[in-house]
């Protein structure tokens, strides 16, 4: 977590904010994964926008849906097999750096480094 705070992933919420009703923003559920076999990251979080609240709604129950972008998957494969070469590629740490402006408020997080410290509102 300090990672993403060091790259500009998450930021603190100003103290000014942190009394919003709980209507106006929705904390994500996460949690961590750790890979052994991994040589560069051994622990992976996991944000669960599928976790119901007490309310029995997740965020992701109440964002509002979008038509599909992406084409259907066999329609891919069948392009991928219709050139001599085939480029693929991972773009890292891509999804935590599309900036999120206006709804913000609905993607803060609760974290601590260790047990012992305060929780930080992200």
């Amino acid at each position: 977590m300090q990672d993403y705070e060091h790259l500009g992933h998450i930021q603190l919420v100003p103290n000014s904010e942190l009394s919003k009703p709980s209507s106006k923003c929705f904390y994500l559920s996460h949690f961590g994964v750790v890979r052994e076999q991994s040589e560069t990251t051994k622990l992976q979080v996991v944000f669960d926008a599928s976790a119901k609240t007490d309310s029995n709604l997740s965020l992701n129950d109440i964002l509002h849906t979008d038509p599909k972008l992406q084409n259907e998957l066999f329609n891919i494969l069948l392009k991928f097999r219709c050139h001599r070469v085939a480029l693929t590629g991972d773009i890292r740490k891509m999804f935590r750096q599309i900036l999120v402006n206006e709804d913000v408020e609905f993607q803060r997080i609760f974290w601590r480094e260790r047990p012992e410290e305060p929780l930080k509102e992200d």
